[in-house]
Formats: structure tokens, C-alpha cells, sequence
């Protein structure tokens, strides 16, 4: 697949990213998710828009050696700035992911709905993907101008 050029494709944003953004605004809702999911050793996760890992992570914690995380991207720069534990990283399209019907048991989404051309079809194929009686979660957004994103778009341009 070839990467679609974002801010987060930037090798140098993607590494301010996951020291500065995600440290100080996404570790707790990406805990709160972790938690939510209720994953339990052995199972198959799918932490889909992973950027710098957080969600994979956590969910690594728990699902042991037996089971097993996969963090998935567009963008390489991104999942190059997550911790080397044993999740398995992929650079794919969150609409359109490379996995067969029913593989994972639980399916994490941390503030990616908002970045999908298609909200339809992202989660048509999240949940494809969950094996019968998964569970899907994810964190979204609040409405309207929130203070954060907005010196977040100030760096980048």
C-alpha cells in the first residue's frame, strides 16, 4: 500500500506527535478504551489508526504471550514511534483492511472516525473483521473547536 502524505506521514511530526499529543492528551482516554474492552488473555486485538501506539500497548498488557495485538496505521512514521512489545504493526487503510472476516475478538478505534472519509465504511469493516460476539470501541471527539486540536493544526502548518 502507498501512504497517503498527512502531517502524520511527516517523519518529524509523527515524532513530536508521540512525545508531546499523545503523551499529554491521549494517554487516559486510551487507558479509559483499554479498559472498556474488557480484554482478556489469549484474544486477538485489533487497535485500528493506532498512531503512536497507546491503545496497542495497553491492550498488549493484558492479552499475554496466547494472544495477540495488532496495531494498524496509515501511516509508517506513526507506527515506527510505538515501543517494540510484541504487537504486530500494519501500514493499511482504515476502510479497507487486509484481515478476513472474523479474526479478532475485540476492535479499539482512539479518535480515528473523524479522519475517515467514509464513517459507513470504516465501521462496515470493523466490524466485519470482529469474530462473533466481539466488541467494538472507540473514542470520539467532542463538538465543536476544541482548544487543543487547534494548536495542534498551528504546528503542523
Amino acid at each position: 500500500m502507498r501512504e497517503k502524505s498527512t502531517p502524520y506521514s511527516d517523519p518529524t511530526l509523527a515524532e513530536y506527535y508521540a512525545k508531546a499529543s499523545a503523551k499529554y492528551q491521549f494517554h487516559q482516554p486510551a487507558h479509559d478504551l483499554v479498559a472498556h474492552l474488557k480484554i482478556s488473555p489469549g484474544q486477538r486485538i485489533l487497535d485500528v489508526g493506532s498512531g503512536s501506539g497507546l491503545i496497542a500497548s495497553g491492550a498488549s498488557l493484558v492479552t499475554g504471550s496466547s494472544g495477540f495485538v495488532c496495531a494498524l496505521d496509515g501511516s509508517i512514521e506513526m507506527l515506527k514511534q510505538q515501543k517494540t512489545n510484541g504487537v504486530i504493526r500494519v501500514v493499511a487503510n482504515a476502510q479497507d483492511l487486509p484481515f478476513e472476516n472474523d479474526t479478532f475478538d475485540r476492535v479499539a478505534a482512539g479518535f480515528v472516525i473523524t479522519h475517515l472519509p467514509d464513517h459507513s465504511q470504516g465501521l462496515s469493516e470493523w466490524t466485519r473483521v470482529l469474530r462473533p460476539n466481539g466488541f467494538l470501541a472507540a473514542t470520539v471527539w467532542q463538538t465543536g473547536a476544541i482548544k487543543v486540536s487547534e494548536v495542534w493544526k498551528n504546528i503542523v502548518k
